[in-house]
């Protein structure tokens, strides 16, 4: 969020959809349970700032259908301000979204 920036070296959070099939079976339409990880099949790339690196975890969000949390922990020099960032798998890009730098 604009108010709380990222720091250099911190792990952030960012939520997708449609990014793929879980390594675990899920029911579509039907929240995951609150325990257990439901990681996802195919790795995935998050780029900041034009560095791109891998997913720390990119799973299944606890109680919730359809959605998935990736951690990607910021690496390099990244400039204060807003910056981009977008995840990839299997070649596909998600579409940008800014990401506040302190």
């Amino acid at each position: 969020a604009p108010g709380t920036p990222a720091v250099a070296t911190e792990t952030v959070a960012m939520s997708a959809t449609g990014v793929g099939l879980c390594a675990r079976p899920v029911v579509d339409g039907f929240n995951t349970r609150d325990t257990g990880n439901w990681n996802l099949l195919d790795a995935v790339q998050v780029t900041v700032d034009g560095q791109t690196d891998t997913a720390i975890t990119a799973r299944a969000a606890h109680g919730l259908a359809g959605m998935v949390v990736l951690r990607v922990k910021l690496t390099g020099t990244l400039p204060s301000g807003l910056i981009n960032i977008k995840a990839t798998v299997n070649d596909v890009d998600s579409n940008t979204s800014k990401l506040p730098i302190k």
